[in-house]
């Protein structure tokens, strides 16, 4: 009982502290052997948040350098595409979580934006086809 009543003060002052998780420690057989409580810092303000939010992911597709954001967006999904061969095919589309087309762009621009702003909140899958390259993300519509 004693040995309860110190674990919940422990995690009572952890909790006060800001997020944690658990590390664990195993020995050369499997064994758990050491259990540790990793406190993080409270995060200061949410501006950084916000500024995360907006700072495109970028990746690249070929030679293409591929940036999509906000995410997670609100209204507009932006998906900006740097060194854009001018002969190049390609669709750029926003599906569901099942896999069912909900929007699409069939002629690829340096800039492409899509208002989700009806769509419900929720996971959504934004895939681009360039050629033979496909690259796929997960959009968060909040």
């Amino acid at each position: 009982m004693k040995k309860l009543s110190i674990v919940i003060m422990l995690l009572l002052v952890a909790m006060s502290l800001g997020a944690q998780t658990f590390e664990y420690t195993y020995d050369a057989a499997g064994n758990r052997v050491k259990r540790q409580i990793v406190v993080m810092k409270n995060l200061e303000s949410h501006d950084s948040l916000s500024d995360a939010a907006n700072t495109p992911v970028s990746e690249q597709l070929g030679e293409m350098t591929i940036n999509v954001f906000p995410n997670p967006v609100e209204q507009r999904l932006n998906v900006n595409i740097a060194n854009l061969p001018a002969e190049i095919t390609g669709k750029i589309g926003l599906f569901d979580m099942g896999g069912r087309e909900l929007m699409n762009r069939t002629n690829l621009s340096t800039a492409n934006t899509f208002d989700i702003s009806t769509l419900p909140s929720g996971l959504y899958i934004l895939r681009l086809t360039a050629g033979n390259d496909q690259k796929e993300w997960k959009i968060i519509k909040e």
